[in-house]
């Protein structure tokens, strides 16, 4: 019998591999659905197509705000108006990219490879901390789990 996907998970891969740098079989092995389910969807739905018209939507925001920046730093030489000077200089160009992409940041990903460089330094440096470490990693993965099951 095959096992029914909820919605939720469903849309979560889809929103993983769109808005993300992910490849399906990554996303498979993030989600734990099959590489044959997502493939399907990906087709029927047009995830690619939905892919490159979200990295073109990100290009297109980065040029418009360097645009913008431009057009604000000549406007403050020409005219010397301190609001339009300030005005230029605050528009940060990359966070601003930066922030529309951290709202895709792989949670998970990033907590294993936050233990893996924790435990490669405490077996280093602490081969004692780094046994307790060890006996611990399961409770900490659980904890880490529950605090981000919502995210």
């Amino acid at each position: 019998m095959v096992k029914a996907i909820s919605f939720e998970h469903r849309e979560r891969a889809e929103k993983l591999y769109i808005h993300s740098d992910l490849t399906l079989e990554e996303v498979a092995a993030e989600t734990g659905i099959s590489i044959q389910s997502l493939k399907r969807w990906s087709r029927k739905e047009g995830w690619f197509g939905q892919r490159k018209e979200y990295q073109n939507k990100l290009a297109d925001i980065e040029r418009k705000t360097v645009d913008l920046k431009l057009t604000m730093i000549e406007e403050g030489i020409t005219t010397k108006d301190p609001q339009v000077v300030h005005a230029g200089n605050a528009i940060k160009i990359k966070e601003y990219i930066s922030n529309a992409r951290q709202a895709e940041v792989d949670r998970p990903r990033l907590f294993l490879e936050a233990m893996q460089f924790v435990t490669s330094v405490l077996k280093e440096i602490d081969p004692k901390a780094f046994k307790g470490f060890a006996r611990n990693f399961d409770v900490i993965v659980k904890r880490f789990k529950a605090e981000h099951a919502q995210v």
